[in-house]
């Protein structure tokens, strides 16, 4: 089993981005170095994160989620960079990637990113240009959506290897 990166995010029935998540992450890390948090236990998710580390939390009204939902991802990360170099954290819809022309995954590129850092990549909105891209979303999302536009909310802290919150 690798060592050198772990991916985290939580989902709550959103098959669509989690098989593209599960398809990005699973296939770069391997599934076994994937921890999927399962907000309301929902079988479709145990479903298709097999293989995965699934943790079920339950799906109930919460008051202040946002706060008690990254309390929750900022504790599984800790915990997770005693045995990783690295953690990927962030929503189920958003997928770290490397600038295709560096000519590195981005398993590759955290291999040889010293730790002891906190990485922000830079957050752009992949669009459906409709007019200019007809063909259906398959197997990846990129390819078939070529289109970005910069979206600096999702410019965030989501690659870490030493305490953040």
């Amino acid at each position: 089993m690798q060592t050198v990166a772990a991916a985290v995010t939580m989902v709550r029935d959103d098959a669509f981005f989690l098989r593209a998540w599960l398809r990005h992450y699973g296939t770069l890390l391997g599934r076994e170095n994937c921890y999927v948090i399962n907000h309301g236990h929902g079988d479709a998710v145990t479903a298709l994160a097999a293989g995965c580390n699934v943790i079920g939390i339950p799906g109930d009204a919460h008051a202040k989620f946002d706060m008690k939902r990254w309390r929750l991802l900022n504790g599984v990360v800790a915990g997770l960079r005693g045995y990783y170099n690295h953690v990927i954290v962030g929503d189920v819809d958003e997928l770290v990637v490397v600038d295709p022309q560096a000519g590195l995954t981005l398993l590759e590129f955290l291999a040889t990113t010293p730790s002891r850092r906190v990485l922000t990549p830079v957050g752009l909105e992949v669009i459906h240009r409709i007019e200019l891209e007809p063909d259906a979303i398959g197997d990846a999302i990129l390819g078939p959506r070529r289109h970005v536009r910069p979206a600096p909310h999702y410019s965030k802290p989501c690659i870490l290897s030493l305490g953040t919150k």
